[in-house]
Formats: structure tokens, sequence, C-alpha cells
């Protein structure tokens, strides 16, 4: 997205929607989600662009129309954007983008891929993580203290096993790249 023609701008967020409800069916969640992140982006841009010169109201500084509309198109911009990196990573897994990207960068593209594998086996990992601590009677209480001192918790084995995750793999890496060293130099 290089324009920054709120039309086009527009029809791009349209078309990103349109896209997603061909791949996924139920967009209903997404949506919500995105107008939260247009509405957000377009209340705190003013805060921060302050050009204008139609001034709504003067808290430290101008709050103006023009830097309103500005942070509204950006969050349709960023939406956009969003929607189409998660109709990427429905279309091409890690061994398309290896295919893709092996022979012209084959140092990121093994990077990429790797990363590309392990952020989906960190969300069921710590799916797994927070149902044996429901399991274990961490959330039984309602206050929002230990609700959040759990969930902490929670990220805090996650960031523990995503370490220890990373160390195997890289061994395996290692092992792997010794073994075609091998066979390179026979």
């Amino acid at each position: 997205l290089y324009s920054h023609n709120p039309f086009i701008l527009f029809i791009s967020f349209i078309f990103s929607l349109i896209n997603l409800k061909i791949y996924f069916h139920n967009i209903g969640k997404t949506i919500l989600i995105d107008l939260v992140i247009i509405i957000l982006l377009g209340i705190i841009n003013p805060f921060f662009n302050h050009e204008g010169k139609t001034i709504l109201f003067k808290l430290i500084n101008d709050y103006s129309l023009e830097a309103l509309i500005y942070g509204v198109f950006s969050g349709f911009m960023i939406t956009a954007v969003i929607n189409y990196c998660s109709i990427l990573t429905l279309l091409i897994d890690s061994s398309k983008f290896n295919y893709l990207f092996g022979r012209v960068l084959p140092k990121s593209s093994l990077v990429l891929s790797i990363t590309y594998n392990f952020i989906p086996r960190m969300t069921r990992e710590y799916k797994v993580i927070d149902e044996n601590l429901k399991a274990l009677g961490y959330y039984s209480t309602k206050s929002r203290k230990n609700m959040i001192r759990n969930k902490l918790k929670a990220y805090s084995m996650l960031i523990t096993w995503s370490l220890e995750n990373s160390i195997e793999d890289a061994e395996v890496l290692a092992n792997t790249i010794v073994k075609c060293y091998d066979k390179m130099v026979r």
C-alpha cells in the first residue's frame, strides 16, 4: 500500500475483507477488531499529529479534524495489511516459502521459515499451558489481580518453553548443517 489516497486505502480495506470472507468464511470477529483498530488510530493520531486547520478542541495541543481523518485512513491501511498478511499465512506455508525464496535468499529463507513455524507452535503451547493451569485450579478465583498474576505465570511458562524449544531447534539445525557439510566434503 504505497498510496495515501483515502479512496484507494478504503477500497484496499474492502477487498481485504472480501478476500478474508472467501478464505475464512466467518469474519465477524475480524471486522470488529479492524473497526476497533481504525477507531483507536483515529482517536490517538491527533495527539501526535498537530497539523490541520480545523481545530475541534484543545487539550495540550490542537486536536484537528484533518489529523483525525488521517488517523482513520491510516487505520484502514494498517488493517488492510494485517488482513492481507493473515490471508498470506493461510495460503503459503513454510515449505512453499522455502521453495519460493530458498534459492534467492537461502539463509533468510531458513530463518523466516523457522520463525514462521515457531509462532503457531507457541500459540498451541500457550493454549495447553492455559488449560493445564485451569485444570489445576489457578483460575478458580475471579479477582482481577489473581487473573493477571495467573496470565503472567502462563506467559512466563511459555517463554521458558520457547527458550528450551529454540535451543533444541538450534541443536537439530546444527546437526543437519554438519551432516550436509560432511556429504559435501566427501
